[in-house]
């Protein structure tokens, strides 16, 4: 499994230069926020991966345990990551 991208590794990938005030902050993005949205990207690429557990993606991303992942994921799509990867395997993906 990949590792996690770190906050730091993601905004120097986005901005060269984070010396400077990097644009999700001028725009207003809290840092919460961009963690969600990384959290987010993550989960779904090692979801398409039926060979990753569960369990392994939500202690990667840092959820205490498989029930937090799959709240914050049914919150982010709609689905629980069981139904999101059943929809994705038929073709039926959101």
């Amino acid at each position: 499994m990949p590792d996690l991208i770190t906050s730091t590794a993601f905004c120097e990938f986005r901005w060269p230069s984070c010396a400077k005030t990097p644009k999700w902050l001028e725009e207003g993005t809290t840092y919460s926020r961009l963690i969600e949205q990384i959290r987010f990207e993550q989960a779904i690429r090692w979801l398409q991966d039926p060979a990753v557990k569960l369990g392994d993606i939500a202690s990667q991303l840092g959820y205490k345990n498989s029930t937090h992942f799959s709240r914050a994921f049914k919150r982010w799509t709609g689905l629980n990551p069981r139904q999101y990867r059943l929809s994705r395997s038929m073709g039926t993906g959101r």
